[in-house]
């Protein structure tokens, strides 16, 4: 800046002052402007805003309650299973897909039986979204998700309570339990089959939290052909049933 003027040099200062700009740059934008310090600040200005990203556009929550007004039984107030379905179709997916069951667990839908304003609105709300298109972009996101183990245990915890015929039964039946199973353990434990099998052969049999949880520990640290299966361990009766199970037909 040795070479400027003391007027110029003023003007230098003045404009990295108001402009927030580098001295090399206050004296590129005065020297293009004719020192025209007024033109020069404008310039600056105008490229600054150009750069500066367009904020987000803000999901308009409003829409999430006509959304579930499109969905819902006018009687009860509630979507009710064929909402439910309508819903999953405009979603585009399968209600007997796993990312249906990921979905009411996004949302933390207490039931696939019916889901109320208040859950639709606000567990779309947290997950950011507030019409079909937005809430489709997220699908693949919600599949990935269970890929990480925690998130999948989360995952297969919530599903205990969601399944329940009674939300005060302290347990769930076979069928319920079997039907899920099918879906959830699909790749992820091997001896499923048997398991099924020997569910099927024991429909009487009712499904506790504990041995709910306790079968996913199971189908991860007991090998197929059950040669670490320890005795000792507190596993639940059903699961001590189901290796006797299976260690019969393995002598067949």
């Amino acid at each position: 800046m040795d070479s400027l003027s003391r007027r110029q040099k003023s003007k230098v200062r003045r404009m990295i002052s108001e402009a927030h700009v580098s001295e090399s740059e206050a004296i590129r934008l005065l020297k293009a402007n004719n020192w025209n310090h007024a033109k020069a600040l404008q310039e600056s200005q105008s490229s600054t805003s150009s750069i500066i990203p367009k904020p987000p556009v803000t999901p308009q929550y409003s829409k999430l309650d006509d959304l579930f007004d499109q969905y819902k039984n006018k009687e009860t107030g509630k979507i009710d299973p064929m909402g439910i379905q309508s819903f999953f179709r405009d979603i585009d997916v399968d209600i007997m897909d796993i990312l249906s069951l990921i979905v009411c667990w996004k949302i933390n839908a207490r039931s696939l039986a019916e889901i109320p304003r208040d859950v639709f609105v606000q567990g779309w709300k947290n997950l950011g979204c507030d019409s079909i298109d937005s809430m489709k972009k997220q699908m693949p996101a919600f599949r990935k998700s269970i890929e990480n183990e925690q998130n999948f245990e989360k995952f297969y915890q919530f599903l205990f309570d969601f399944a329940k015929e009674n939300p005060d039964y302290r347990f769930l039946k076979v069928p319920e339990a079997s039907a899920l199973w099918s879906v959830i353990l699909q790749s992820r434990f091997d001896l499923l089959d048997d398991w099924l099998e020997f569910l099927e052969k024991n429909p009487k049999l009712t499904i506790t939290k504990d041995a709910w949880n306790l079968l996913l520990d199971f189908s991860k640290t007991v090998s197929k052909d059950l040669s670490n299966y320890d005795e000792t361990a507190a596993w639940p009766s059903i699961i001590d049933d189901f290796v006797e199970y299976v260690q019969e037909k393995q002598k067949k």
